[in-house]
């Protein structure tokens, strides 16, 4: 059975061409949608009537164009992405909310 430093370099190339993609300037997802877009769910939204908590001071800064990143170990990944409008452009959601 592999090891997982083994396991790790795949996966390592994996989330960084996720990451590559999510942040390339050349790419535009209206053009070239993923094929499995319409797999993902939309979003779950708060009821615009909760209210935020107090904010606190952010640990890490984050570049002013962020849209998101992906990590993980061997074979877990995790994407977190940023809720804004131009990461929504060719989703499903703004597929959706256009029909």
């Amino acid at each position: 059975m592999p090891a997982p430093a083994e396991f790790s370099n795949c996966s390592d190339i994996t989330f960084d061409l996720a990451n590559g993609l999510m942040n390339c300037t050349h790419w535009d997802p209206t053009k070239y949608p993923s094929p499995l877009k319409q797999e993902i769910p939309p979003p779950k939204r708060l009821d615009n009537s909760i209210k935020f908590g107090p904010d606190f001071k952010a640990d890490v800064q984050l570049p002013i164009n962020f849209k998101g990143g992906t990590d993980g170990y061997i074979d877990d990944g995790a994407t977190c992405v940023l809720d804004s409008a131009e990461n929504k452009k060719g989703s499903s959601e703004q597929n959706n909310a256009s029909q």
